[in-house]
């Protein structure tokens, strides 16, 4: 017997769930908490200046989405991954809430809930910063960039990068393993980099 297809709906974050980029505003949080970034990693005076000219970047189009994740990920090398997720608990519990999200948005996300869709966040946020969100908006999964960790800390090395025209082959990949017809699903985005999935999905 062939088991039937599920239908899921794709939502970027930034930008079209929230209103706002999720890993600088968690950046900004921590740049309020000095001394316990001090602990953490004592070169954060020099990696949060590159964070922010990164995102410069990006936001004028000046670099490559993809180039500047992976820069940016690298740079995550040293620090504890129990650390980041710790504070991004806290981080979404005393920042995040319903202002931060797009109301439109969310609407429709929740109209995908009521008719049994899979209702899926996909992003270039780091998964142990952006994990929170997934009971906060009571969604099914999370599709968020990976990097490797040894013994709980990152070694720098990306194991999953959902950005640009990669984004399409780790929902394609994601869609093989959950048994999801991503011809009959719905995706959700804001910006040109997403224009490949898109075109392929079968409700964009």
């Amino acid at each position: 017997m062939v088991k039937h297809k599920s239908t899921a709906a794709f939502f970027d974050f930034d930008g079209t769930l929230y209103n706002g980029i999720i890993t600088f505003d968690y950046i900004i949080f921590l740049v309020r908490r000095l001394e316990s970034l001090r602990k953490m990693n004592p070169n954060m005076a020099l990696i949060i200046p590159k964070l922010f000219f990164y995102w410069l970047s990006d936001k004028l189009n000046l670099a490559d989405r993809e180039d500047i994740n992976r820069k940016v990920y690298k740079m995550s090398r040293g620090i504890d991954a129990e650390w980041i997720q710790s504070n991004a608990r806290n981080f979404f519990k005393e920042s995040v809430n319903g202002r931060n999200f797009f109301c439109n948005s969310i609407k429709i996300l929740e109209q995908h809930r009521k008719q049994n869709h899979k209702v899926i966040i996909v992003t270039s946020a780091l998964k142990e910063i952006i994990n929170p969100v997934k009971s906060v908006l009571k969604i099914d999964d999370i599709l968020a960039s990976e990097v490797e960790k040894n013994k709980g800390i990152f070694t720098g090395t990306i194991i999953s990068l959902p950005v640009g025209k990669n984004r399409l082959n780790v929902i394609k990949d994601y869609c093989r393993r959950k048994n999801i017809d991503l011809k009959n699903s719905f995706a959700y985005s804001d910006h040109h980099s997403d224009i490949s999935l898109l075109e392929y999905v079968g409700h964009p």
